[in-house]
């Protein structure tokens, strides 16, 4: 942990993804109200500091997930905040894709949203987006029935 105050940007990467594997390794044992303190204030305040067009944002963004998974509930106090901001980087990065101009506006369909990135050309996105899909899937799928055919669609 005292590597946060004193690494710079290329070692910071390395340290969230050595946070990451522990988080992987250890799973369960890492929700503990002592652990959660020390992870997740020094990960929160790092996630602070970056702004949305940050590149450094993105291997913080995947400790996260698998902080994620190892609290579970234990993450909660903090994944709204992490989830809407996720959602802002998205929605600005599609709108800079079509129109650079629109770019600072937001766009409000969380659903057509992640249809978008279902369909974006860059497999990268297309494979993040249908994690995200199968995670909602399993968590809260009445949420996508709205839009559940157009999805069906795009996957086949």
């Amino acid at each position: 942990m005292c590597a946060f105050g004193k690494y710079q940007r290329w070692n910071l990467i390395i340290v969230y993804d050595a946070i990451g594997t522990l988080a992987d390794v250890v799973g369960g044992e890492l929700n503990e109200p002592k652990y959660i303190k020390i992870l997740m204030t020094l990960l929160f305040a790092k996630w602070q500091q970056l702004s949305n067009s940050e590149k450094d944002i993105f291997p913080l963004l995947e400790c996260f997930t698998s902080i994620t998974h190892a609290l579970g509930s234990g993450f909660s106090q903090i994944s709204q905040p992490v989830f809407q901001r996720c959602l802002d980087i998205i929605q600005i990065q599609l709108l800079a894709k079509v129109d650079p101009v629109l770019a600072g506006f937001r766009l409000t369909k969380n659903l057509d949203l992640l249809l978008q990135c279902c369909m974006d050309d860059g497999a990268d996105i297309c494979q993040s987006a249908f994690s995200l899909l199968g995670d909602l899937a399993r968590v809260c799928p009445i949420h996508l029935s709205p839009r559940l055919p157009d999805f069906l669609n795009v996957a086949a």
